[in-house]
């Protein structure tokens, strides 16, 4: 019975993409899938006179976004006297401030507790946050069937922000498959540039990969109850052409491969959701085309796999990355 189980889970897999579509996309839409809920800062820890929510509209399928923009803190602190309105947002955004859009994980929302810790840390430090939903996720309409829906969901929201942040630098953070998503993104924007595409998008200033993985197929097997599948070669192999033939490759180290702009690679190696090793991995195989430092945080320090952004040098760490990013891209100009 045992063996039967493990050799049905492929069939399962391919046979019903939409199983396959919920068991790695979970929005868990609930009450939170309401405008209002998404509009009442105040229950999330945020301010409505530093907070903005809106919505973007994607190209392929017309699904509308929910995205929130959160102002640095000191921008904030000066409007504080000032309604909010949708003109000092968007100036903010053109003002030479670096906007950070933020890319989150499979599961909930952009309004998820430890994620706004994330902005409010961003905010702190002086940076414009964007951060949104994929469609099917919060209140973004639409459903999510696979990788490309990520990217143009992704290409939406970074048009938006090249429409309104003029010379502004922009900076991308991924978390978990947020990271994934961003390596995807990137080679999108390569392969636009390489086929000289009218429309093509500039690459950021700068990412961070917050507990990244080498592609999608290694984190399913990567799971304990997945042993199988690591240690026979066949179904490993299997796991690998499923996520493949249902357009859920997130083959990071692949996209990820020769990009042109700094990589700061931060992974908790008391990770139980994504293994250490894969980060660890990712970065040893980008090392050689791509400007990448790799940061490990010790398992005794208990960030895990959400909370390395408690840990207290990440600020620093966040300032003197985006700061030599800034330097190496002036450089590049001169």
């Amino acid at each position: 019975l045992f063996i039967i189980l493990y050799l049905a889970v492929p069939y399962v897999l391919e046979k019903w993409p939409s199983f396959s579509h919920s068991f790695i996309f979970k929005p868990k839409n609930t009450s939170g899938d309401k405008h209002e809920y998404y509009t009442c800062f105040e229950q999330h820890r945020l301010s409505h006179k530093s907070t903005r929510n809106f919505y973007v509209e994607t190209a392929d399928s017309g699904d509308k976004l929910g995205v929130w923009h959160i102002l640095p803190y000191e921008s904030a602190r000066a409007a504080d006297g000032y309604e909010p309105c949708e003109d000092l947002f968007e100036h903010e955004l053109h003002n030479n401030t670096p906007i950070f859009i933020y890319f989150h994980g499979n599961t909930k929302t952009r309004s998820v507790s430890w994620r706004i810790d994330k902005y409010k840390l961003l905010s702190s430090l002086g940076y414009n946050v964007i951060t949104f939903d994929y469609r099917g996720y919060g209140d973004s309409s639409g459903k999510m069937t696979g990788e490309l829906d990520c990217v143009q969901d992704s290409m939406a929201i970074l048009q938006y922000v090249y429409d309104h942040c003029n010379s502004s630098p922009v900076f991308f953070w991924g978390h978990s498959l947020g990271t994934a998503v961003v390596g995807s993104l990137i080679r999108h924007i390569t392969d636009a540039w390489e086929m000289s595409s009218s429309n093509c998008l500039p690459f950021p200033s700068g990412i961070i990969l917050d507990a990244p993985f080498t592609a999608l197929s290694q984190v399913i097997i990567g799971q304990k109850s997945m042993w199988p599948y690591r240690v026979v070669p066949p179904m490993r192999k299997k796991m690998v052409s499923i996520t493949r033939n249902l357009r859920m490759e997130f083959n990071t180290q692949e996209n990820l491969t020769g990009c042109p702009v700094p990589l700061l690679i931060l992974h908790a190696k008391d990770d139980p959701l994504v293994p250490y090793h894969l980060g660890e991995k990712l970065a040893k195989s980008l090392e050689s085309t791509t400007d990448v430092t790799f940061v490990p945080f010790a398992a005794e320090r208990g960030y895990r796999h959400n909370f390395i952004h408690t840990a207290p040098e990440i600020p620093d760490l966040i300032r003197n990355f985006v700061r030599s990013s800034l330097k190496k891209q002036l450089f590049e100009h001169i």
